[in-house]
């Protein structure tokens, strides 16, 4: 599951700092990035004995976001265990990749997840904060 949070802060945890605003459970992510845009799964990279673990992150991300080049912020969230930060000045701008996308899936789960996502960047955007994304 990937939570959202409105915050304007991401290294500030406080009560009161934050707001829940949804979330993009597994099975929307998966529809979202493998099943509709076929985007490249970690499983299938294999880890090379003794090499860096962030080697191969970086490998799998890499191949991840190629899959997406006409999304670069949604591609952003390449780990569903991942965490990712959206500034307030990036949040149009992920919205509008979200109803783009949004138009190109035709899978339920898929646009349920960004149909969140969409409705967590305008919560963000009239309390003029940032959107934080937390994989757990």
């Amino acid at each position: 599951m990937l939570d959202f949070y409105i915050m304007h802060n991401p290294d500030i945890w406080d009560e009161g700092t934050w707001w829940h605003a949804g979330g993009m459970p597994d099975g929307e992510w998966s529809a979202l990035f493998y099943d509709s845009f076929g985007c490249f799964m970690g499983k299938n990279e294999p880890y090379i004995e003794g090499e860096p673990i962030g080697n191969w992150n970086e490998r799998v991300r890499t191949k991840f976001q190629s899959a997406i080049p006409d999304y670069p912020l949604l591609g952003r969230m390449w780990d569903i265990y991942g965490a990712y930060w959206y500034p307030p000045e990036e949040l149009a701008a992920l919205r509008a990749e979200c109803l783009r996308a949004s138009v190109r899936v035709s899978d339920w789960a898929a646009r349920s997840g960004l149909d969140n996502l969409a409705q967590a960047c305008d919560k963000a955007i009239m309390l003029r904060a940032g959107l934080h994304v937390e994989g757990d």
